[in-house]
């Protein structure tokens, strides 16, 4: 919404006539208009239907992977219409540990049916992982995404991917971080925070 100037409320006059006229034509509906322009302001940047204010999520719980079997870390469900904009951004980060241990293990970070991260299967020993997202909306059913992931290790070097998604923004979608390894705990998630601007 464009900025809008607020008048002060005009004068009352002697309702005789046609001054009661131009003053319920002209400058009474005008300040009615300004009044409810800055009222509906109000109520959109407070919530409204689909509020546009700075949304962050936080699910710091812990969760590792399940043995060699592909397993699911810590998700969330981005509501339909959650991004309602063009331009409209949701930065996702999850962090974690890998097990200090010689086995094979890979990360993978989906968002809806799109695969934005999966790592090759390496023998990384004892060492950290961090991964942000960052999902722009470039129509209701096409993001530009860019990711960077970071390690501990030197086996898993710091890097940067952009994928051209094709969700469709109108329908529930899941984030969800998924690790596979050969022992349980080889990979575990420690945090996942998710916000919307």
């Amino acid at each position: 919404m464009s900025k809008t100037n607020v008048s002060p409320p005009p004068k009352p006059l002697a309702f005789n006539g046609d001054d009661a006229n131009k003053y319920l034509k002209t400058d009474f509906f005008n300040y009615l208009n300004q009044l409810y322009q800055c009222l509906y302001f109000v109520w959109e940047r407070t919530g409204g239907y689909l509020s546009n204010i700075p949304t962050t999520k936080y699910n710091l719980n812990t969760k590792g992977n399940a043995g060699s079997s592909a397993t699911d870390l810590l998700s969330y469900t981005l509501q339909s219409n959650s991004l309602d904009s063009d331009g409209q951004v949701i930065t996702i980060q999850g962090f974690g540990t890998f097990a200090a241990n010689a086995n094979n293990k890979s990360l993978k970070l989906s968002f809806g049916s799109s695969v934005v991260l999966q790592t090759p299967s390496l023998a990384i020993n004892g060492a950290t992982w961090n991964v942000i997202a960052q999902v722009y909306r470039a129509s209701s059913g096409a993001q530009k995404i860019i990711v960077n992931a970071s390690s501990g290790s030197s086996l898993l070097i710091a890097q940067s991917f952009y994928i051209a998604a094709k969700e469709d923004l109108s329908k529930d979608l899941q984030i969800v971080f998924n690790a596979t390894g050969v022992a349980d705990n080889d990979i575990v998630q420690e945090g996942l925070i998710v916000q919307i601007v």
